[in-house]
């Protein structure tokens, strides 16, 4: 639990301030996050589900900024798909952190899975998307074959090497 509740305080707020929407400020961002945390450390029952749902709520949004911005923009390019990536999976998390307190089976994956689902989609759910948006590895769509980019050339030569 150590680790996920540095997702949620240091993880998402860095993230935050990467992401290019007009609310990058992370200090709202606590409001939701630590009674989410405060439900982590709690017994099953109606109070750590009632702070998980206040962060649920919280990771909503995260959600609402990724259709403003999609709204706004009206493109999707790979760093726009990293952008409602990274806005998108905090609530995922926080929708399984609600089933897992509630000790119900959400689609039917057991609590162990959904307690794994909080902590995946904190991390390689979320902190991979800024990262992407940092530029650690996406370029402009209109570069095809950028440094980051692997040419058409290397694609087929690792094609012939798949089983068939």
């Amino acid at each position: 639990m150590p680790w996920l509740s540095l997702g949620m305080l240091v993880v998402v707020p860095l993230g935050l301030t990467l992401l290019p929407t007009r609310t990058t400020s992370p200090r709202w961002w606590f409001a939701f996050a630590v009674p989410g945390v405060i439900s982590l450390w709690l017994p099953r029952g109606a109070v750590s589900i009632t702070l998980a749902a206040i962060y649920l709520a919280g990771t909503l949004v995260l959600i609402t900024l990724a259709a403003r911005h999609f709204l706004h923009h009206k493109v999707i390019r790979p760093r726009e798909i990293a952008l409602y990536t990274a806005l998108a999976t905090p609530s995922i998390a926080a929708l399984a952190l609600v089933a897992e307190r509630s000790s119900y089976e959400l689609f039917g994956f057991n609590l162990t899975v959904l307690s794994l689902t909080v902590a995946h989609f904190h991390f390689a759910g979320f902190a991979t998307a800024p990262h992407r948006l940092s530029g650690g590895g996406l370029t402009d769509s209109r570069n095809h074959c950028g440094s980051n980019q692997r040419s058409p050339r290397h694609w087929r030569r690792t094609a012939r090497l798949l089983p068939r």
